[in-house]
């Protein structure tokens, strides 16, 4: 009961933690970027704090986190204020600082360490970037913050639905080798979850149609999925149970938001296609 208390009041804090900068961008985008570049900097720390006590690598970790925050920044101020987006080529220069740092370190792991810091780049830093394109008055025909506000609610009924699914019915493992714990079920579950999910905000977010909301949601369900797996690919091969202890019963930053990170990506996508070709 007690661990049930604090997982419900930890899930509380961490949907206000997403939800009000979000709420409040229309006001100032500034809110936004402090939260999420603060998202940024910790699960990139963790991802490369994880790499050093298995010793998978030797990336520096100050360095790296920093340098993919600064990364987020940037190309969200460029997004929001409407700047040349070939000034995001500016971004080139975070990849060459990898590289810099690592020549002057003479490690004997260099190879491993620029790997490993550019992956986290790509995995954390460049899907969180993504959320920023979420706002485009282009993509959809509603309220500016509606689109990112959909994204984490229906990762939060996906993750929700397959949880209940799974314990109710779960019998079928659906990646016995890297998850045990997720099932078939759950999965089904998950997608029925945002499906429904799709259907009811269709009647109050009128920017997209009906059949455009449930697509959302099968987009939303299976990537977030697969961001998921990932991660317990990831934790699986260095033997790591939980990123970190940030949130309390929850793990860390990366256990809280690994869905997001094949989510983002695999969203705009859609996005750009039915505004773009359909």
């Amino acid at each position: 009961m007690n661990n049930t208390l604090v997982r419900t009041f930890t899930g509380i804090f961490i949907i206000l933690f997403i939800i009000l900068p979000i709420l409040f961008f229309s006001y100032s985008y500034v809110f936004f970027i402090l939260v999420f570049s603060l998202i940024t900097f910790m699960g990139l720390f963790e991802f490369y704090k994880i790499l050093e006590c298995n010793k998978a690598a030797f990336p520096l970790k100050w360095v790296n986190a920093l340098n993919g925050t600064l990364f987020f920044s940037l190309s969200s101020l460029i997004i929001f204020n409407n700047w040349d987006l070939r000034l995001l080529l500016i971004c080139w220069v975070f990849l060459l600082i990898i590289i810099a740092a690592e020549l002057y370190r003479k490690s004997e792991r260099a190879f491993d360490n620029i790997a490993y810091s550019v992956l986290g780049l790509i995995w954390i830093a460049l899907p969180l970037s993504g959320i920023a394109l979420l706002f485009d008055t282009t993509l959809y025909d509603g309220d500016r913050h509606i689109l990112a506000m959909a994204l984490f609610v229906f990762i939060w009924v996906n993750d929700t639905g397959a949880y209940v699914f799974g314990i109710c019915f779960g019998k079928r493992r659906l990646f016995e080798r890297i998850s045990p714990k997720k099932s078939w079920e759950g999965f089904a579950g998950g997608i029925i979850s945002t499906v429904v999910t799709g259907i009811i905000v269709s009647f109050f977010w009128t920017g997209f149609s009906f059949l455009e909301w449930i697509i959302f949601g099968l987009i939303i369900a299976v990537s977030g999925t697969f961001g998921d797996l990932t991660e317990s690919l990831f934790k699986r091969c260095l033997n790591f149970k939980d990123s970190g202890h940030f949130f309390p019963g929850h793990g860390g930053f990366l256990d809280r938001f690994d869905s997001v990170f094949l989510a983002v990506p695999a969203i705009l996508f859609y996005l750009y296609i039915i505004r773009n070709f359909l």
